[in-house]
């Protein structure tokens, strides 16, 4: 019981909260066609909306971490003078490790603001050329609002010493409580997921064939199933990443040039739709030098 106590202590000590504010302003300018190319004479219509937001948003967030620097035998403690007597002995584990969990969550706030509708008809020619014909309707700084999805995410990361880290991150976004001033939303709620690792075989090698220990080695995989439902499927999206981070600099421990290259694919070809495959390659530099240090010697 003294044990826990005293592990309830620490990771309290360690429990970060935060949180992040938001001003939203500008314009937001939407413009929609129906148009009947094949057929000649027809009133095609143009619908163009012009939004203007001004509203305050937020987000917070919760983090904690704690250290496991032994493990539990199944052997029981019999040194009457032991603080653990009659419990399992612990032996203590080579490597420390780290974990650290996370909890973030954005508001569904309404931005408030005002928006002018305008539709038309048209003339639309083989050419490309619109021609004006007629006003349908016009309507002018109507109040309103934008409802944001709520957004609730988990995380987890494992460190054990200084060679591996993995972490793990769960997000779900609730679109379907989203509005768009008097618009119907057809958006689903969004589950994503995403993991990863990280292996460093020994981050203060300094020798000179060492170089290739000191490379952070990185993989990792994300899915999340989509927001948008179209023709009944949901318009997923997953893909797979694979990077490094090589040291440089006079600083070789804190200092990397990172590469990474991801491949995924969106979408799905059922029910006439679309699937795209993608590679994408990132490169990134990762600055941690010591600033700011006072010699004591110039």
């Amino acid at each position: 019981m003294a044990r826990n106590k005293v592990f309830l202590k620490r990771w309290l000590s360690t429990l970060s909260v935060g949180a992040n504010g938001y001003y939203y302003f500008g314009t937001i300018n939407t413009i929609s066609r129906v148009i009947f190319p094949d057929v000649n004479n027809t009133f095609n219509t143009r619908v163009n909306r012009q939004a203007h937001i001004n509203s305050f948003s937020g987000s917070f967030g919760l983090q904690s971490s704690f250290t496991i620097d032994s493990k539990k035998l199944s052997e029981i403690d019999t040194v009457k003078t032991s603080r653990n007597y009659g419990k399992h002995k612990r032996r203590d584990l080579k490597e420390d490790i780290y974990v650290t969990l996370g909890y973030t969550y954005s508001m569904n706030n309404k931005l408030r603001g005002y928006y002018s509708d305008f539709a038309n008809t048209f003339l639309y020619f083989n050419s490309g050329a619109e021609s004006f014909r007629d006003t349908i309707f016009y309507n002018a700084d109507k109040k309103g609002s934008i409802t944001l999805p709520t957004m609730h995410g988990l995380g987890i990361s494992i460190r054990k010493g200084s060679k591996w880290n993995i972490v793990a991150d769960y997000e779900m976004q609730l679109w379907s409580g989203f509005k768009y001033f008097n618009d119907v939303n057809y958006l689903q709620d969004m589950k994503r997921i995403s993991v990863g690792a990280e292996f460093v075989p020994n981050k203060f090698a300094n020798g000179k064939g060492d170089y290739l220990k000191r490379v952070h080695y990185r993989l990792g995989a994300r899915y999340n199933d989509g927001f948008l439902l179209i023709n009944n499927n949901r318009i997923n999206d997953y893909a797979v990443t694979m990077g490094f981070g090589f040291p440089v600099g006079a600083n070789k421990i804190f200092n990397t040039f990172n590469v990474s290259v991801e491949a995924g694919q969106t979408g799905t070809t059922q029910n006439n739709l679309i699937k795209y495959q993608y590679i994408k390659a990132t490169l990134g530099f990762t600055f941690n030098d010591r600033w700011f240090l006072k010699y004591q010697l110039d």
